[in-house]
């Protein structure tokens, strides 16, 4: 059976963009779970949230340093950067924003690019 879904020419069912956020080995736990709060309530969702990879790479050493990704549907690339700095700033003491890279790719993209913590950034595909 075939649906037909109310679309607009052009329009498209849905624009991911895929994020990798790396930190220092041995961040801690709550700063996941403080960051995928303050993603749900800047957002007004639930279910766009970070996941911890770090503990399954390969290899048969522990990776240094955290990995978390995530993979979004129609989420702003400002709203997912200010809610990492919010997450940074609510601890200065024990996260320093230096330490932290933020990596994008747009629906549209080929490849991931750095993106800077700075506020006024727009959606991953806006470059």
């Amino acid at each position: 059976m075939d649906r037909m879904f109310p679309l607009h020419p052009g329009e498209k069912m849905s624009r991911v963009d895929n994020y990798i956020l790396t930190a220092p080995c041995l961040t801690s736990d709550l700063f996941l779970e403080d960051l995928n709060k303050r993603l749900a309530e800047l957002g007004n969702f639930k279910g766009s949230s970070f996941v911890a990879v770090h503990d399954a790479a390969g290899g048969p050493k522990n990776l240094e340093a955290n990995v978390y990704l995530a993979a979004m549907n129609w989420t702003e690339q400002s709203l997912v950067v200010q809610a990492i700095v919010d997450t940074l700033a609510a601890n200065p003491n024990l996260y320093g924003k230096e330490c932290f890279q933020l990596f994008v790719q747009g629906q549209e993209d080929d490849k991931f690019r750095e993106v800077t913590f700075a506020t006024q950034m727009s959606h991953g595909n806006d470059s």
